[in-house]
């Protein structure tokens, strides 16, 4: 598991709201310790599904009424969704690293979960989609073996023909490199016995994100989901990954792209430290995690164009500031269309989670530390002549220039990786009612934001 807190994004339109994320510690004060973990994206919820769901502690899971915020189940352990369904999902202690989406082309909840047991010589992804939108009713629920082989950091997202999945392979203590696997999203939402195709990369490969498909308009037909994550200090790498379920041996994974980014350095050299920026007083560090791309990889596909939108933790700033991109063409010619760097010279920003609405607005919620505290922000980034940053609970907005950057995109290596297929034992049940525990939760999104305040002076926006 990562020991560190994750970031808060929010797209809201009317009664809609994009996600969130939240992590919060034992003892309530945020970012301290590594005792409560929880990394996780509340889901997409619709106009008729007025609820969402929080991961509000490690191995937790709570859904909440949007409107009143009233709680309507929980907060339960997640494997309690698992009860009944026997094997290490039900008995084994709650895992981590637990994964919460909204399939809105089907209104139905995929919450997901590690297990593995003391050893970690058996290991599990578990995975539970609801039978309807009620996120509090009955799930067909999987699990996936994955034998000797930790599945670490794994990340999903939706597509029409499966539910794709990246994870981090380590089989004992070494690294075997990122896995990109595509669960059968037909079988699962009806509760029949489904597969998983998985393609294991190399030990130079990790943290690959699946693309995350927002909006009503589906992607072209037949087109494969994208995989991206960072190359070097100058590209990005794009996959593609084609899943055929009727005939497994039909699927593709090919890649990688090289696409061209602004240069940027790491904020914590890794393998010096892992830990490197500084909470609050006493002065506790947090691991930055510059090395990757943060979830969510968010795709939208506008009609006359296609976009994913990406980010990630970058030096700059006090210590650590958040870049970002719009990628488009993904199917064609990969190029980052505009590009920036978030930062501020007393100000942490990292763990940055980003989405972009039907509009072309961009959402950007990220972690910041400074000073005495650790506070969360939401930015909105709005797509014009001009680069335009504005926090969501100000009226103010900081300004700078911006131009549009066609990335040059290099000749694509061909990689056909090793290629498993594994199946998943599905049952429906309806999780067992549980009482509250009683902890202090923090408040809603929309709360925070009225909270938080900031030197507008002080914030910049890096634009590329």
């Amino acid at each position: 598991a990562d020991f560190h807190f994750h970031c808060l994004v929010s797209a809201n339109r009317g009664d809609k709201t994009i996600g969130y994320a939240i992590r919060r510690n034992v003892s309530s004060r945020v970012g301290v310790g590594d005792a409560n973990i929880s990394q996780t994206l509340g889901g997409v919820v619709g106009i008729e599904n007025r609820s969402c769901i929080r991961l509000p502690g490690r191995g937790r899971i709570a859904v909440y009424d949007k409107r009143t915020t009233a709680l309507l189940l929980g907060p339960a352990l997640i494997h309690t969704i698992w009860t009944g369904f026997g094997g290490p999902c039900e008995f084994e202690s709650d895992g981590g690293d637990p994964v919460v989406l909204y399939d809105h082309l089907a209104g139905r909840w995929l919450v997901s979960q590690l297990q593995f047991n003391s050893n970690f010589t058996q290991n599990e992804q578990c995975v539970a989609i609801s039978t309807t939108s009620d996120a509090t009713g009955s799930y067909n629920r999987y699990e996936f073996d994955f034998g000797a082989n930790f599945p670490d950091y794994p990340k999903f997202g939706v597509w029409p023909d499966g539910y794709y999945n990246s994870i981090n392979v380590f089989p004992g203590n070494s690294f075997a490199g990122a896995e990109a696997c595509a669960f059968d999203r037909n079988a699962m939402l009806v509760g029949a016995p489904a597969s998983m195709i998985c393609f294991q990369q190399a030990p130079s490969i990790a943290s690959l994100l699946p693309s995350d498909l927002d909006g009503s308009t589906l992607p072209p037909a037949g087109e494969p989901n994208f995989f991206v994550n960072l190359a070097d200090s100058t590209h990005l790498n794009l996959f593609k990954f084609h899943a055929d379920f009727k005939n497994p041996a039909n699927s593709t994974f090919t890649g990688p792209t090289l696409i061209s980014v602004a240069a940027y350095s790491e904020t914590c050299a890794r393998a010096i430290t892992v830990a490197c920026i500084p909470e609050p007083n006493p002065g506790e560090k947090v691991d930055g995690l510059s090395d990757r791309l943060m979830f969510r990889l968010a795709y939208r596909n506008f009609g006359d164009h296609e976009s994913l939108v990406a980010n990630h933790t970058v030096k700059g700033g006090a210590l650590a500031g958040v870049r970002w991109y719009e990628i488009r063409d993904p199917n064609g010619s990969p190029n980052v269309y505009q590009q920036a760097t978030l930062v501020d010279p007393s100000t942490n920003f990292w763990l940055g989670s980003i989405a972009m609405e039907n509009a072309g607005n961009i959402f950007l919620g990220f972690t910041a530390s400074f000073r005495a505290y650790t506070r969360w922000g939401t930015l909105r980034l709005i797509p014009s002549a001009s680069c335009r940053a504005r926090w969501c609970c100000s009226t103010e907005a900081a300004r700078s220039s911006v131009h549009s950057n066609v990335g040059e995109t290099t000749a694509a290596c061909r990689l056909i990786p090793r290629m498993t297929v594994r199946s998943g034992t599905p049952t429906n049940t309806t999780p067992p009612p549980v009482a509250s525990t009683g902890e202090h939760e923090l408040p809603l999104l929309s709360s925070i934001a009225a909270k938080v305040t900031e030197d507008k002076a002080k914030l910049s926006v890096r634009c590329h």
